[in-house]
């Protein structure tokens, strides 16, 4: 079931909004419908990846590489001496 609701966008964002709007031939209500489920999708993927990830973690079997590890290595990209990329534990 749809329902309404209603927001306020910045002017440039709705002049902006309009002019793709025509550009497409869509209607500005469609295009933001189509932005906000896009968006919320994001958002679920996001937050399940990172509820997955602490599960991961918590339960002992994540793959891990130190901070200080990776940005060694990071730092040695384009030095005479490159290194081997870290291990993960």
């Amino acid at each position: 079931m749809k329902e309404a609701v209603s927001l306020r966008l910045e002017s440039e964002t709705l002049n902006r909004l309009n002019l793709l709007a025509q550009a497409t031939g869509c209607q500005p209500g469609s295009l933001m419908v189509d932005a906000i489920e896009r968006y919320v999708a994001h958002g679920d993927w996001q937050v399940a990846a990172i509820q997955d990830a602490v599960s991961e973690l918590e339960s002992g079997h994540a793959r891990i590489v130190e901070h200080e590890e990776v940005e060694r290595w990071l730092r040695s990209w384009g030095a005479s001496v490159e290194l081997e990329p870290p291990s993960c534990g």
